[in-house]
């Protein structure tokens, strides 16, 4: 007989450790994708925060959204689908029949009653079937309340931006009007002292003129915006400035997040789960094909109760044309859709790194124009002063002031179409409103 050798302190803890070590290994290293997950997420609404609204008032605004509760009722309406795709469509049937026997040697008739319970059997595999396609309903009902999320959030961010640009072009445009009106009183304090004709008055005044129509309308713009704002989302307050910090740096190549955005993608996560809901439903058909047998019990009374009869009945249908066609349906769907994913991954792919692309161009014109635009309003600012004391025509000045005014406006609204883009992508890569879940 064998003697077995006891282990040592030292040794039974080493044996515990390596049968813990795997689960920890893969528990730290979860932890740690999680946490660069957490991480990216933190700096990217971080880096926007003086641009965006803030990310609990969003989540609460969207998830109590018309959209949104009617996204989830869809959701509850697939969950019951899959609940019935599991239970399956067979069901208990109860049978009677009453004849009536007559005999020769028997004036009155017998009364012969019948009753029999009937049901389906899911035979052939076809409740595990079943089972996954359940599961995959679930799956993709899931990811289409996902993406509904996602979509929603992007058209917030669109409505939210449209209200920026608004508001940058009216504080422009309040901004010339201040310099036209200035401009206005210089130019009738050297009418007064004779250094200016009545005509460089009047081009004051007509600059002035128009500046004010341009506050109109950039005003009533400005209204329109924060109205579908307030109609759209209730509780979120339109600004009345824009508070945007200096732009955030963009430190990583486009192309290296593409892995990450089509992992994330909605639409082509719900695609991969509807093909593989169709290759299942396609395999249902076609086990369709096997006919379920119906199995009964029944119970008879013949010769009035003289004799009492129960017994097991058997049923088996014979499976026509119509299963194999819906067989072959099914496989080439799920075929169809398996083949679109490709397509579908090579234009989302294309789609992002040309939106990158532009990121990094626009980020560059972005810098190239608040160069200029802060060199345009230093020169204005010269040749105003060059104004006040004697030099320089009114139609100089206009512009001057007017190409500065121009460009400060570009440069501001070139600056915003960075953040816009760069949040969508963010939003995108769910680093910024991540409310999925």
């Amino acid at each position: 007989m064998l003697m077995r050798r006891k282990q040592t302190p030292r040794a039974r803890f080493l044996n515990a450790l390596r049968g813990v070590l795997p689960s920890v290994l893969l528990g730290a290293q979860m932890g740690l994708l999680g946490g660069a997950a957490a991480a990216a997420t933190a700096t990217a609404e971080t880096e926007l925060a003086g641009w965006l609204p803030p990310s609990n008032t969003v989540r609460e605004i969207l998830l109590a959204s018309p959209a949104l509760q009617a996204a989830r009722s869809r959701r509850s309406a697939q969950g019951f689908q899959a609940e019935a795709i599991r239970a399956g469509a067979a069901e208990t049937s109860l049978r009677s029949s009453l004849q009536l026997r007559r005999s020769r040697d028997r004036q009155e008739p017998f009364v012969e009653p019948v009753i029999a319970i009937e049901r389906p059997i899911r035979a052939w595999g076809k409740e595990a079937l079943d089972a996954n396609l359940a599961a995959q309903t679930l799956a993709a009902a899931q990811i289409e309340y996902a993406d509904v999320v996602h979509e929603a959030s992007r058209e917030l961010l669109k409505h939210w931006f449209g209200h920026l640009r608004a508001l940058i072009a009216r504080q422009n445009a309040a901004a010339a009007l201040t310099a036209a009106a200035q401009l206005q009183q210089l130019a009738r304090i050297r009418l007064q002292r004779g250094e200016l004709a009545r005509l460089d008055v009047l081009l004051a005044e007509a600059e002035t003129q128009r500046a004010e129509a341009n506050v109109h309308s950039a005003e009533g713009q400005l209204k329109g915006a924060e109205s579908a704002l307030r109609r759209l989302y209730p509780g979120l307050s339109p600004v009345d400035q824009v508070a945007g910090s200096a732009l955030p740096v963009l430190a990583l190549d486009g192309v290296a997040l593409v892995p990450e955005f089509l992992e994330k993608n909605h639409e082509l996560n719900w695609r991969r789960a509807d093909a593989q809901r169709l290759r299942l439903l396609g395999q249902r058909f076609e086990r369709d094909r096997l006919p379920d047998p119906i199995v009964g019990l029944y119970a008879a009374s013949e010769r009035s109760g003289a004799e009492q009869l129960t017994g097991i009945s058997l049923q088996v249908p014979i499976a026509g044309a119509t299963r194999t066609a819906n067989a072959r349906a099914a496989l080439a769907q799920a075929q169809s859709a398996a083949e679109n994913l490709a397509r579908l991954e090579q234009e989302l792919t294309a789609g992002f790194e040309a939106r990158w692309a532009e990121l990094n161009n626009r980020y560059k014109a972005a810098a190239n124009l608040a160069a200029a635009a802060d060199k345009q309003a230093r020169s204005a600012a010269s040749v105003r002063r060059a104004f006040a004391q004697g030099e320089f025509s009114t139609a100089q000045v206009i512009q001057t002031e007017r190409q500065a005014a121009e460009l400060r406006t570009q440069a501001q609204l070139e600056q915003l179409e960075v953040v816009a883009l760069l949040a969508q992508l963010q939003l995108d890569l769910h680093q910024i409103w991540d409310f999925d879940d």
